[in-house]
């Protein structure tokens, strides 16, 4: 038990099928909420507690509800880790909730597959792979110069697949009107592919450092 970004630190990082099988029931969690019109605002891997081999949502104290065709204000934001944040949100400009919600679960998928540091530590044009990734739309090249290491050289990293690559930039996108919608996520291939759930016990050899 404990948390997923827990989780994923011991692991390095995870296989994308059990990255799937964790992300597919983060999303059942995120369908739930906005069936009753509420928002997080505070989704992290800190905040996805792992039981057995599945996991669910906390912090649902940050949980607001808003009409779905209002923006918040600024001063709704709620104080999550900065990486979490989306940009609009850093820009303490009115902010979509559930778009918000999105941008955090791109967040951290990309924390799943290529280690905790990634994508960025700010969604700021001060960060330069946030630049890169959300402003460009260059996850793909970004993502062949982050190096792969393997600590314990077992076996050698296995590079994270273009359908990932494809979903995280499609949501990771700086204008929230250019983000996947929920549904679009839902029905994304890398999403509806093979899920496996962890080996409990178990840890992947490689890390990623970005």
């Amino acid at each position: 038990d404990g948390s997923l970004f827990q989780y994923v630190v011991e692991c390095g990082r995870l296989d994308e099928p059990v990255a799937r099988h964790f992300f597919q029931q983060i999303l059942k969690g995120l369908q739930t909420l906005r069936a009753v019109g509420l928002c997080h605002r505070n989704l992290s891997l800190e905040n996805v507690l792992l039981s057995g081999s599945d996991c669910m949502i906390t912090s649902l104290g940050s949980c607001l509800r808003i009409d779905e065709k209002g923006l918040l204000k600024p001063e709704f934001a709620f104080g999550a880790t900065p990486k979490y944040l989306a940009p609009e949100i850093v820009k303490s400009t009115p902010f979509d909730g559930y778009a918000a919600d999105l941008w955090a679960v791109g967040v951290m998928l990309c924390g799943m597959l290529f280690g905790t540091d990634a994508p960025f530590a700010w969604a700021s044009h001060e960060d330069r792979r946030f630049v890169e990734i959300s402003v460009k739309g260059n996850l793909k090249g970004l993502s062949t110069k982050w190096e792969v290491t393997n600590p314990n050289k077992k076996a050698k990293a296995t590079p994270v697949s273009d359908d990932a690559l494809d979903l995280i930039q499609n949501v990771l996108r700086a204008e929230p009107s250019d983000r996947l919608t929920l549904q679009q996520v839902l029905e994304h291939p890398w999403v509806l592919a093979k899920a496996t759930p962890p080996v409990l016990g178990k840890k992947v050899d490689d890390d990623v450092n970005v």
